[in-house]
C-alpha cells in the first residue's frame, strides 16, 4: 500500500467518530458536511501531521476548527442581514427557513421599522 492510500485509510477509520463529535457541534442536520470539509483539510494538511502523535486529536482540532469558522461567518452574515433588513424596513425578505434570520426575528425587524416610518411621518411640534 503507497503512502497516499495508508494516508486516507488512517484518516477514514477515524470518520465515525468525527461524525459523532461533529453531531455534538452543529447538530445533525449540518454534520455531514462539516465533517467532509474537515477529512479535506486533514488531507490536504497530511504533511504538517507529526507520526507518532495523537491522529483522533490532531483530526478533532481540524474539525473544530471548521466548526468555528463557519460560526464565525455565520455570525458576520447574521449581523449584515440584520443592518441591511433594519436599514430598509420595505425590502425585507420573510423567507421559508432558508436564512439564518429567523422569521419571528425578520417580522420583529418589520414591525419596528414600520413603526419607525411611522413615527417620523407625524407632524412635528
Amino acid at each position: 500500500m503507497d503512502q497516499q492510500q495508508e494516508t486516507f485509510r488512517q484518516i477514514a477509520a477515524e470518520r465515525p467518530r468525527l461524525m459523532a463529535f461533529g453531531a455534538r457541534l452543529a447538530g445533525q442536520e449540518g454534520v455531514d458536511d462539516l465533517v467532509q470539509e474537515a477529512l479535506l483539510r486533514a488531507m490536504e494538511g497530511w504533511a504538517s501531521f507529526t507520526p507518532g502523535t495523537n491522529l483522533r486529536a490532531w483530526l478533532k482540532r481540524i474539525l473544530l476548527n471548521c466548526h468555528l469558522n463557519r460560526c464565525s461567518k455565520e455570525a458576520v452574515r447574521r449581523r449584515y442581514a440584520e443592518r441591511q433588513d433594519l436599514g430598509e424596513a420595505g425590502g425585507l425578505w420573510v423567507g421559508s427557513g432558508s436564512s439564518s434570520f429567523s422569521r419571528g426575528a425578520q417580522e420583529s425587524a418589520v414591525m419596528a421599522a414600520q413603526a419607525s416610518r411611522a413615527a417620523e411621518a407625524l407632524p412635528g411640534p
